[in-house]
């Protein structure tokens, strides 16, 4: 190229989505603090111009990779809550998935959203916000599965879709901290005994 030359709309030599996700992954596995922007860079296989003309910043890649998250993986997890047909049986199969994922040699990330909000709180706002989002749709996926088992009595559902997002949301903490599977495992037999007594008629 000459000296000069206008590179004004060059094509980029990477898709946004897949640096992201790139990104996503390292900050799912390492966390915020722990990952440079080198890392980053490395990771995604872009130069640090790229990234500083794509992103703006560190903070900025992070709750692009966050929204990543949301969109892409939040429903890996939780999204059989949300079907049309969910149950006190599809709740029951969520939960008990997390010794599942505990009986393993290989280092469960947890929860990326999980991660960034007991590593980063009480700021910044992007964490903040993606938390309650997370929250939120914890709970009405919860909700919604619980209504489809048990006619009326609202308030009591509404109160165990929140407790069941809690356990949920500490599960991933044990999980990121490789707990011992049986934890786990205690935890949710006793979750759901609690669940089903406090619901049955």
């Amino acid at each position: 190229m000459k000296r000069g030359q206008n590179t004004v709309g060059r094509p980029k030599g990477y898709q946004r989505d897949e640096v992201i996700e790139a990104a996503m992954h390292l900050f799912w596995q390492r966390g915020y603090f722990d990952v440079s922007t080198r890392d980053l860079c490395e990771a995604m296989g872009i130069n640090m111009n790229s990234l500083y003309a794509e992103f703006g910043s560190k903070e900025t890649l992070f709750a692009a990779a966050i929204e990543h998250y949301e969109q892409h993986m939040v429903p890996y997890y939780i999204g059989a809550l949300e079907a049309p047909g969910a149950s006190i049986e599809t709740v029951r199969q969520v939960l008990e998935s997390f010794p599942a994922y505990a009986d393993t040699d290989d280092f469960v990330p947890g929860c990326l959203i999980t991660n960034s909000a007991t590593a980063r709180a009480p700021t910044p706002q992007a964490s903040q916000l993606s938390t309650a989002r997370y929250v939120e749709r914890l709970t009405a996926g919860y909700l919604h599965a619980l209504s489809n088992s048990f006619d009326g009595r609202r308030k009591d559902l509404v109160a165990a879709a929140r407790l069941l997002t809690t356990t949920t949301l500490g599960l991933f903490v044990m999980l990121r901290a490789q707990t011992n599977r049986d934890v786990l495992h205690d935890s949710v037999t006793t979750a759901l005994f609690q669940l089903e007594h406090t619901l049955d008629p």
